[in-house]
Protein backbone atom coordinates (compact mmCIF):
# COMPACT_ATOMS: atom_id res chain seq x y z
CA UNK A 1 0.00 0.00 0.00
CA UNK A 2 1.35 3.70 -1.08
CA UNK A 3 0.23 6.64 1.08
CA UNK A 4 1.39 9.69 0.29
CA UNK A 5 0.61 13.24 2.34
CA UNK A 6 1.47 16.74 1.03
CA UNK A 7 0.23 20.13 0.62
CA UNK A 8 -1.95 21.45 -1.90
CA UNK A 9 -2.22 25.27 -2.23
CA UNK A 10 -5.48 26.38 -2.52
CA UNK A 11 -4.97 29.95 -2.55
CA UNK A 12 -2.47 32.75 -1.35
CA UNK A 13 -1.97 32.20 2.19
CA UNK A 14 -3.64 28.21 2.44
CA UNK A 15 -2.77 25.05 1.98
CA UNK A 16 -5.03 21.71 2.39
CA UNK A 17 -3.13 18.07 3.23
CA UNK A 18 -3.95 16.14 0.84
CA UNK A 19 -3.59 12.02 1.71
CA UNK A 20 -3.41 9.58 -1.36
CA UNK A 21 -3.63 6.06 -1.20
CA UNK A 22 -2.88 3.42 -3.77
CA UNK A 23 -2.29 -0.27 -3.75
CA UNK A 24 0.44 -1.27 -6.70
CA UNK A 25 -1.22 -4.58 -6.64
CA UNK A 26 -4.41 -3.96 -7.00
CA UNK A 27 -4.44 -0.85 -9.09
CA UNK A 28 -6.92 -0.69 -11.84
CA UNK A 29 -6.56 2.60 -13.70
CA UNK A 30 -9.95 1.75 -15.75
CA UNK A 31 -11.68 2.60 -12.26
CA UNK A 32 -12.28 6.25 -11.59
CA UNK A 33 -10.42 8.25 -8.49
CA UNK A 34 -12.79 8.57 -5.32
CA UNK A 35 -12.15 11.61 -3.23
CA UNK A 36 -13.82 10.95 0.29
CA UNK A 37 -15.14 14.20 2.78
CA UNK A 38 -15.06 14.02 5.80
CA UNK A 39 -18.30 16.02 8.35
CA UNK A 40 -17.71 18.63 11.00
CA UNK A 41 -15.52 17.42 14.27
CA UNK A 42 -13.47 14.95 12.77
CA UNK A 43 -10.97 15.22 9.43
CA UNK A 44 -9.38 12.68 7.53
CA UNK A 45 -9.29 10.27 10.50
CA UNK A 46 -12.50 9.74 9.69
CA UNK A 47 -11.70 7.70 6.42
CA UNK A 48 -7.47 6.95 7.46
CA UNK A 49 -7.69 4.41 10.57
CA UNK A 50 -4.91 2.40 12.42
CA UNK A 51 -7.10 -0.36 12.48
CA UNK A 52 -7.24 -1.31 8.82
CA UNK A 53 -11.19 -3.12 8.49
CA UNK A 54 -12.22 0.31 9.71
CA UNK A 55 -9.94 2.28 7.18
CA UNK A 56 -12.17 3.69 4.18
CA UNK A 57 -9.01 4.78 1.91
CA UNK A 58 -6.78 1.84 2.79
CA UNK A 59 -9.72 -0.87 1.70
CA UNK A 60 -10.72 1.13 -1.38
CA UNK A 61 -7.15 0.88 -2.94
CA UNK A 62 -6.83 -2.60 -1.66
CA UNK A 63 -9.67 -2.89 -4.15
CA UNK A 64 -8.27 -1.31 -7.36
CA UNK A 65 -9.08 2.50 -6.80
CA UNK A 66 -6.94 5.84 -6.42
CA UNK A 67 -8.28 6.93 -3.54
CA UNK A 68 -7.76 11.01 -1.67
CA UNK A 69 -8.81 12.57 1.02
CA UNK A 70 -7.68 15.45 2.98
CA UNK A 71 -7.82 17.88 6.15
CA UNK A 72 -10.67 21.04 4.87
CA UNK A 73 -9.49 24.23 6.11
CA UNK A 74 -8.91 24.73 9.57
CA UNK A 75 -9.13 20.66 10.41
CA UNK A 76 -5.91 18.77 11.19
CA UNK A 77 -3.35 19.28 9.49
CA UNK A 78 -4.65 21.89 7.42
CA UNK A 79 -3.63 24.06 10.34
CA UNK A 80 -3.85 27.96 9.97
CA UNK A 81 -3.15 30.65 12.06
CA UNK A 82 -6.12 30.58 15.15
CA UNK A 83 -6.51 34.38 15.34
CA UNK A 84 -6.82 34.84 11.77
CA UNK A 85 -9.15 32.56 10.23
CA UNK A 86 -12.25 33.64 10.26
CA UNK A 87 -16.16 31.63 10.89
CA UNK A 88 -16.75 32.81 7.20
CA UNK A 89 -13.75 31.28 5.79
CA UNK A 90 -14.43 28.22 6.39
CA UNK A 91 -18.19 27.42 5.61
CA UNK A 92 -19.30 25.22 3.02
CA UNK A 93 -19.31 28.38 0.32
CA UNK A 94 -15.45 28.57 0.53
CA UNK A 95 -15.00 24.95 1.56
CA UNK A 96 -16.79 23.98 -1.48
CA UNK A 97 -14.37 25.87 -3.88
CA UNK A 98 -11.35 24.49 -2.04
CA UNK A 99 -12.66 21.10 -2.83
CA UNK A 100 -13.29 21.89 -6.47
CA UNK A 101 -9.84 22.80 -6.53
CA UNK A 102 -8.66 19.57 -4.51
CA UNK A 103 -10.73 17.59 -7.64
CA UNK A 104 -9.18 19.59 -10.52
CA UNK A 105 -5.72 18.49 -8.86
CA UNK A 106 -6.88 14.92 -8.80
CA UNK A 107 -8.21 14.85 -12.36
CA UNK A 108 -4.57 16.23 -13.43
CA UNK A 109 -2.73 14.19 -11.34
CA UNK A 110 -4.65 10.67 -12.20
CA UNK A 111 -5.14 11.56 -15.80
CA UNK A 112 -8.51 11.05 -15.41
CA UNK A 113 -11.25 13.58 -16.82
CA UNK A 114 -14.33 11.74 -13.82
CA UNK A 115 -14.34 10.92 -10.08
CA UNK A 116 -16.69 9.64 -7.58
CA UNK A 117 -17.00 11.55 -4.30
CA UNK A 118 -18.41 10.25 -1.22
CA UNK A 119 -19.15 12.62 1.68
CA UNK A 120 -20.33 12.08 5.13
CA UNK A 121 -22.67 14.67 7.00
CA UNK A 122 -21.42 18.41 6.59
CA UNK A 123 -19.42 16.79 4.23
CA UNK A 124 -22.76 16.33 1.78
CA UNK A 125 -23.18 19.99 2.22
CA UNK A 126 -19.71 20.82 0.76
CA UNK A 127 -20.55 18.40 -1.73
CA UNK A 128 -23.72 19.75 -2.61
CA UNK A 129 -22.59 23.01 -3.74
CA UNK A 130 -19.97 21.62 -5.43
CA UNK A 131 -22.28 19.65 -7.64
CA UNK A 132 -24.26 23.06 -7.86
CA UNK A 133 -21.34 24.98 -9.03
CA UNK A 134 -19.20 21.70 -11.11
CA UNK A 135 -20.85 18.71 -12.08
CA UNK A 136 -19.04 17.76 -15.48
CA UNK A 137 -16.30 16.08 -13.61
CA UNK A 138 -18.08 14.11 -10.94
CA UNK A 139 -19.71 10.83 -12.19
CA UNK A 140 -21.26 9.10 -9.25
CA UNK A 141 -21.87 10.63 -5.37
CA UNK A 142 -22.21 9.32 -2.37
CA UNK A 143 -24.11 11.23 0.83
CA UNK A 144 -23.52 9.43 4.14
CA UNK A 145 -26.07 11.09 6.94
CA UNK A 146 -26.71 14.19 4.54
CA UNK A 147 -27.52 17.21 6.49
CA UNK A 148 -31.31 18.58 5.61
CA UNK A 149 -33.77 20.81 8.15
CA UNK A 150 -35.25 18.95 10.71
CA UNK A 151 -36.69 20.65 13.94
CA UNK A 152 -35.70 17.15 16.13
CA UNK A 153 -32.31 18.00 15.37
CA UNK A 154 -32.10 21.56 15.36
CA UNK A 155 -31.79 22.23 18.98
CA UNK A 156 -28.50 20.59 19.72
CA UNK A 157 -26.44 22.44 16.63
CA UNK A 158 -28.14 25.76 17.21
CA UNK A 159 -27.09 25.83 20.88
CA UNK A 160 -23.64 24.38 19.58
CA UNK A 161 -23.30 27.56 17.77
CA UNK A 162 -24.40 29.81 20.07
CA UNK A 163 -22.13 28.66 22.46
CA UNK A 164 -19.07 29.94 20.24
CA UNK A 165 -16.95 32.85 22.06
CA UNK A 166 -17.11 36.25 20.85
CA UNK A 167 -13.89 38.03 20.35
CA UNK A 168 -12.78 41.37 21.10
CA UNK A 169 -14.66 42.53 17.63
CA UNK A 170 -17.74 41.28 18.55
CA UNK A 171 -17.62 37.88 15.92
CA UNK A 172 -17.66 34.69 16.41
CA UNK A 173 -14.14 32.98 16.81
CA UNK A 174 -13.39 31.01 13.80
CA UNK A 175 -12.47 27.90 16.27
CA UNK A 176 -13.54 26.01 19.13
CA UNK A 177 -12.44 23.53 20.93
CA UNK A 178 -14.10 19.69 21.08
CA UNK A 179 -13.23 17.97 23.95
CA UNK A 180 -12.35 13.97 23.23
CA UNK A 181 -14.67 12.96 26.18
CA UNK A 182 -17.51 15.10 24.71
CA UNK A 183 -17.04 13.69 21.55
CA UNK A 184 -16.97 10.20 22.61
CA UNK A 185 -20.08 10.72 25.22
CA UNK A 186 -21.75 12.49 22.02
CA UNK A 187 -21.38 9.61 20.00
CA UNK A 188 -22.26 6.82 23.64
CA UNK A 189 -25.69 8.65 23.22
CA UNK A 190 -26.92 7.41 19.87
CA UNK A 191 -25.51 3.81 20.80
CA UNK A 192 -28.84 2.30 22.61
CA UNK A 193 -27.28 -0.66 24.67
CA UNK A 194 -25.03 -0.56 28.04
CA UNK A 195 -21.90 -2.38 25.96
CA UNK A 196 -20.98 -0.32 23.21
CA UNK A 197 -18.59 -2.24 22.06
CA UNK A 198 -20.99 -4.16 20.57
CA UNK A 199 -20.96 -1.76 18.34
CA UNK A 200 -18.29 0.29 17.81
CA UNK A 201 -14.31 -1.02 18.05
CA UNK A 202 -12.47 0.64 20.93
CA UNK A 203 -8.96 -0.32 18.73
CA UNK A 204 -10.84 1.81 16.19
CA UNK A 205 -12.08 4.56 18.31
CA UNK A 206 -8.69 4.68 20.18
CA UNK A 207 -7.26 5.54 16.79
CA UNK A 208 -9.42 7.82 15.56
CA UNK A 209 -9.09 9.87 18.96
CA UNK A 210 -5.41 9.40 19.12
CA UNK A 211 -4.35 10.35 15.65
CA UNK A 212 -6.82 13.48 15.86
CA UNK A 213 -4.95 14.62 18.77
CA UNK A 214 -2.03 14.18 17.03
CA UNK A 215 -2.31 16.04 14.13
CA UNK A 216 -4.75 18.68 15.29
CA UNK A 217 -4.36 21.80 17.92
CA UNK A 218 -4.96 20.87 20.88
CA UNK A 219 -5.22 21.91 24.63
CA UNK A 220 -4.71 19.43 27.14
CA UNK A 221 -7.68 16.81 26.31
CA UNK A 222 -9.66 19.01 23.40
CA UNK A 223 -8.61 19.58 19.67
CA UNK A 224 -9.71 22.11 17.86
CA UNK A 225 -11.95 22.44 14.55
CA UNK A 226 -13.25 25.13 12.96
CA UNK A 227 -16.65 27.10 13.54
CA UNK A 228 -17.53 27.69 10.23
CA UNK A 229 -19.54 23.93 9.83
CA UNK A 230 -21.17 24.73 13.00
CA UNK A 231 -22.33 28.02 11.65
CA UNK A 232 -23.71 26.18 8.27
CA UNK A 233 -25.42 23.66 10.23
CA UNK A 234 -27.08 26.04 12.80
CA UNK A 235 -28.96 27.68 9.30
CA UNK A 236 -29.67 24.42 8.27
CA UNK A 237 -31.52 23.69 11.28
CA UNK A 238 -33.05 26.66 11.53
CA UNK A 239 -34.67 26.09 8.01
CA UNK A 240 -32.45 28.64 6.12
CA UNK A 241 -31.42 27.03 2.73
CA UNK A 242 -27.97 27.43 2.24
CA UNK A 243 -27.24 24.35 0.23
CA UNK A 244 -30.22 22.62 -2.90
CA UNK A 245 -29.95 19.42 -3.50
CA UNK A 246 -32.65 19.26 -6.32
CA UNK A 247 -29.84 20.59 -8.42
CA UNK A 248 -27.98 17.42 -7.91
CA UNK A 249 -28.15 15.54 -11.43
CA UNK A 250 -26.02 12.66 -11.57
CA UNK A 251 -26.25 9.16 -10.24
CA UNK A 252 -26.74 9.53 -6.21
CA UNK A 253 -26.55 7.05 -3.30
CA UNK A 254 -27.98 8.14 -0.03
CA UNK A 255 -27.26 6.28 3.07
CA UNK A 256 -29.11 6.95 6.45
CA UNK A 257 -28.09 4.86 9.77
CA UNK A 258 -30.93 4.15 11.89
CA UNK A 259 -30.07 5.90 14.94
CA UNK A 260 -28.17 8.75 13.69
CA UNK A 261 -30.01 12.13 15.62
CA UNK A 262 -28.45 14.75 13.25
CA UNK A 263 -29.40 12.77 9.82
CA UNK A 264 -32.90 12.19 10.81
CA UNK A 265 -35.65 9.53 8.63
CA UNK A 266 -37.02 13.00 7.80
CA UNK A 267 -34.58 15.14 6.58
CA UNK A 268 -32.42 12.24 4.91
CA UNK A 269 -35.72 11.29 2.95
CA UNK A 270 -36.45 14.88 2.06
CA UNK A 271 -33.04 14.98 0.91
CA UNK A 272 -33.14 12.22 -1.38
CA UNK A 273 -36.43 12.92 -2.81
CA UNK A 274 -35.36 16.55 -3.77
CA UNK A 275 -32.01 15.10 -5.85
CA UNK A 276 -32.99 15.36 -9.40
CA UNK A 277 -31.82 12.41 -11.01
CA UNK A 278 -33.09 9.30 -12.58
CA UNK A 279 -30.46 7.07 -10.90
CA UNK A 280 -30.86 7.45 -6.86
CA UNK A 281 -30.89 4.94 -4.41
CA UNK A 282 -31.71 5.46 -0.64
CA UNK A 283 -30.36 2.80 1.48
CA UNK A 284 -31.60 2.36 5.20
CA UNK A 285 -29.03 0.41 7.90
CA UNK A 286 -30.09 -1.07 10.92
CA UNK A 287 -27.93 -0.63 14.53
CA UNK A 288 -25.94 2.31 13.20
CA UNK A 289 -25.41 5.59 14.67
CA UNK A 290 -24.50 9.15 12.80
CA UNK A 291 -20.97 7.75 13.38
CA UNK A 292 -21.78 4.19 11.85
CA UNK A 293 -18.73 4.51 8.94
CA UNK A 294 -16.88 3.82 11.99
CA UNK A 295 -18.97 1.27 13.57
CA UNK A 296 -19.56 -2.23 12.90
CA UNK A 297 -22.02 -1.61 10.47
CA UNK A 298 -19.84 -0.18 8.43
CA UNK A 299 -19.76 -3.13 6.62
CA UNK A 300 -23.45 -2.91 5.08
CA UNK A 301 -22.15 0.55 3.89
CA UNK A 302 -18.90 -0.10 2.12
CA UNK A 303 -20.64 -3.32 0.37
CA UNK A 304 -23.56 -1.17 -0.67
CA UNK A 305 -21.25 2.03 -2.13
CA UNK A 306 -18.51 -0.81 -3.48
CA UNK A 307 -22.05 -2.37 -5.39
CA UNK A 308 -23.15 1.81 -6.97
CA UNK A 309 -19.60 2.66 -7.34
CA UNK A 310 -19.10 -0.31 -9.76
CA UNK A 311 -22.34 -0.94 -10.87
CA UNK A 312 -22.30 0.22 -14.99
Amino acid sequence: MKEKIYSLRIDDVHNLCVREFYCEKAFDHQKQPILLIHGATIASELWVNDYKQYSWCHRLASRGYHVFTCDLLGFGSSKSDIDLLKISDTRANDISKHSIKLINHILHTTSHDKISVVACSWGTVVLTKVLTENTHNISKAVFYAPISYDCKAANYWKTKYESIPINDNGEKLGYVFVDTNSFISRWDEEIPVIDKSAWRNNKALMSIINNTMLNSKTLSSSFLVPTGPLADLADIFSNTNIHCPEKITIPSLVIRASHDLTSTEKSSREFYDSIQSSEKTYVGIKDGTHFALLEKSMEKIFDKTIKFLEKN
